[in-house]
């Protein structure tokens, strides 16, 4: 996403001479255009400005004339807000503004719109910030200045916000919008980009334009101080984050199980023509990626629960590639489904006696030996054998419910859903889904697995790519049962096992005569002593051994101990 800054590059020209020019009366719709230019000339000749509006609106300065200013000129009219827009040339963008959009915005040279109004909005590219603001770091003093820029280098040291702050030092630089782009910006019958990032070094600013962000129907985010503009820029100059790795992972996913059905089905055997391979041989580690990659969906976590279990808490940070593969199940189930539906259609185009003999009945003509007159015999039509009615069953409701979360994925969609349908949708219908997935599986290599023995049942393409999946949905059966579901439930609510657990109060009584009374270094019998932990010590200095209270903390886990002017150490 480009810069969303005045399209306009400013120079150094003072503009305190600039008279000040009213759109107010340029879009009156009962009159012709050039009466309307000349009624806004007259407010430029007059040099006045109009009466403000009655309840004392808000004012906004917008510093540029671009399409971002326009736009967002455009936007705080219609919440309610007075807006004046600072250009270099004031009465040449008043003939360039003439919109009836724009009714009521005023036109002012630069200095006179930083003087009208306390919050600014900077709608310029960065490259124009030291010839535009900088001169006029005195007058923008303890303004708000709000920058929606953003830069073109991703890896860029500095923010522009940061750089803007450096200029007018006397000023508060606030960081926003800069997610949103102009045409969302002006386009307010659907929503879109309605979240706001928002950071400053000043609270009272950042609550400021919050309250401005809702006030344009977006939703704003606190992001902290002005270093998180660096951030903020930054994402907005990266193209799908988060996709690179899981695509990857299914191409090389999809590569392996094509080299492998090319050894199956032409090195080892011609099993199909060359002709063939387009749509026929094709398909086959299609379908393959598809469930395999399904499956690396859901197996991280039961993986996660897994860990949980044998941690017996929550509170310890799971492995780098663990937290990888978790944040990266959307994309892997997005791309899943992507496949999958790529699968169905192929099988569809195909879905005939000549691609898949073994699905249908295959009727014969016996004559007898003895018959010699002519015969004519009428052939039906051939119908599915209950292996391709069943595989067809489980793999179209596999689609219907993968289909189903998938929408559900949808931001607009999940945002309308509370935690227990986004639970049920994307946990529950999506296991359901890789279980109907393996059982198409099943239904179409079965047959062959009984004829063909162990070893060619192991070698066979269905068996290879429905063993992992069915690990999966056993995994999370197994994770279901209730005494193990019932302790990961009091796991992930903050449960710990006693030996990670923190002392009661009545056990850290017990050791007051230990510790609290004791004027030397004494080993206390608490969660110190699981192993790979250190030894949690007290040491008194309190002489007269008056009750005291504390607590030690040592790699997450809290002791309370009745050590109030004691200090503690690892030994």
């Amino acid at each position: 996403m480009t810069s969303k800054a005045d399209d306009d590059v400013i120079d150094n020209t003072s503009l305190e001479s600039l008279p000040i020019v009213h759109l107010g009366s340029c879009c009156c719709a009962t009159k012709s255009t050039s009466s309307s230019t000349e009624e806004g000339m007259e407010a430029y000749d007059e040099g006045q400005l109009p009466a403000k509006r009655s309840g004392d609106r808000k004012r906004i300065g917008i510093l540029g004339t671009g399409d971002y200013a326009r736009a967002m000129s455009k936007r705080l009219l219609f919440s309610g807000y007075d807006v004046i827009l600072g250009s270099r040339s004031p009465a040449a963008r008043q003939r360039a503004l003439y919109d009836n959009c724009l009714c009521g915005v005023q036109m002012m040279s630069l200095d006179d719109c930083i003087s009208q109004c306390d919050v600014l909005v900077a709608a310029i590219h960065m490259e124009n910030f030291k010839t535009t603001l900088a001169p006029r770091a005195e007058i923008l003093s303890d303004k708000i200045v709000i920058d929606v820029s953003n830069r073109t280098n991703r890896y860029s040291a500095v923010s522009n916000a940061e750089f803007l702050q450096s200029l007018i030092p006397a000023s508060v630089v606030v960081k926003a919008f800069n997610s949103v782009s102009a045409y969302a910006m002006e386009d307010q019958t659907t929503v879109r980009n309605n979240r706001v990032f928002v950071c400053s070094n000043d609270p009272t600013a950042i609550e400021r334009v919050m309250d401005l962000a809702r006030d344009l129907g977006f939703g704003p985010c606190d992001m902290g101080g002005l270093k998180a503009a660096r951030n903020l820029e930054a994402s907005i100059l990266k193209v799908f984050p988060g996709w690179k790795i899981p695509l990857l992972f299914a191409f090389g996913v999809f590569n392996l199980w094509a080299v492998y059905c090319a050894f199956m089905y032409f090195v080892e055997r011609t099993a199909y023509r060359w002709d063939q391979i387009f749509l026929k041989v094709l398909n086959k580690p299609l379908s393959m990626t598809a469930i395999t990659v399904l499956t690396l969906t859901y197996l991280p976590g039961s993986v996660a629960g897994i860990v949980q279990l044998y941690r017996g808490t929550k509170y310890r940070r799971f492995p780098r590639w663990l937290n990888a593969w978790l944040v990266s199940r959307r994309q892997l189930g997005l791309i899943a489904l992507a496949l999958v539906m790529v699968h169905a259609l192929a099988s569809a185009m195909m879905l005939s006696p000549t691609y898949y003999s073994s699905w249908y009945h295959q009727p014969s003509v016996v004559i007898p030996a003895n018959v010699t007159e002519q015969m004519t015999i009428k052939l039906q039509p051939a119908w599915m054998v209950w292996k391709g009615e069943l595989a067809c069953l489980f793999g179209l409701a596999a689609l219907l419910l993968l289909s189903l979360v998938g929408v559900a994925s949808l931001p607009s969609v999940s945002a309308s859903l509370n935690w227990a349908e986004w639970r049920l949708i994307q946990s529950i219908i999506g296991i359901m889904a890789l279980f109907l997935a393996v059982a198409h599986v099943v239904a179409m290599g079965a047959p062959g697995w009984a004829k063909g023995g162990w070893t060619k049942t192991f070698r066979s393409i269905t068996f290879l790519s429905g063993f992992l999946p069915a690990v999966t949905v056993l995994l999370r059966m197994i994770l279901a049962l209730p005494p193990l579901s019932l302790r990961l439930k009091k796991i992930r609510r903050g449960w710990e096992r006693d030996s990670a657990k923190p002392q009661t109060l009545s056990t850290a009584a017990s050791l007051e005569s230990k510790v609290c009374r004791s004027s030397r270094k004494m080993n206390l019998e608490t969660s110190s002593s699981r192993p790979g932990f250190p030894v949690y010590t007290a040491v008194n200095v309190n002489a007269d051994g008056e009750e005291c209270c504390g607590s030690c903390q040592n790699s997450g886990a809290e002791t309370v101990l009745p050590t109030r002017d004691c200090a503690c150490y690892d030994v």
